[in-house]
């Protein structure tokens, strides 16, 4: 579903953290290195949150 930019494992950590812990700064950090636009970044985001509410969490 995601292309990572980087197939480095710390970056999939990164990514990993980021959707379970809901760390902003993780998906900055993300977001530096890939230089995915902010606007990416909110979709993703509200993608999550949206797949999260669906299963009940």
């Amino acid at each position: 579903m995601f292309v990572m930019c980087h197939s480095n494992h710390s970056l999939s950590l990164i990514f990993h953290g980021w959707f379970e812990g809901g760390n902003l700064m993780c998906g900055l950090i993300v977001r530096k290195k890939c230089g995915i636009k902010m606007k990416t970044l909110w979709e993703i985001v509200k993608i999550s949150s949206e797949s999260k509410q669906n299963r009940g969490d």
